[in-house]
């Protein structure tokens, strides 16, 4: 009679610890990263520059 009794314990606390892993907060995955603002990388002029330098790139290299 003991050992059914301790069965029946046993096997309720491994249910209720498996009961409390699968609806506690633990599996709602790790917290998402902080969000960090969007940095400028340049003004207008600076972009213009950049599509200049590589529109020259490009035709100092077809010429070859």
């Amino acid at each position: 009679m003991k050992l059914t009794v301790q069965k029946i314990v046993e096997s309720a606390a491994l249910i209720l610890v498996a009961g409390l892993n699968l609806c506690s907060s633990c599996w709602a995955g790790p917290p998402a990263p902080p969000v960090i603002p969007a940095t400028p990388v340049g003004s207008a002029e600076m972009s213009a520059v950049t599509v200049a330098a590589v529109a020259a790139y490009g035709f100092w290299k077809s010429r070859k």
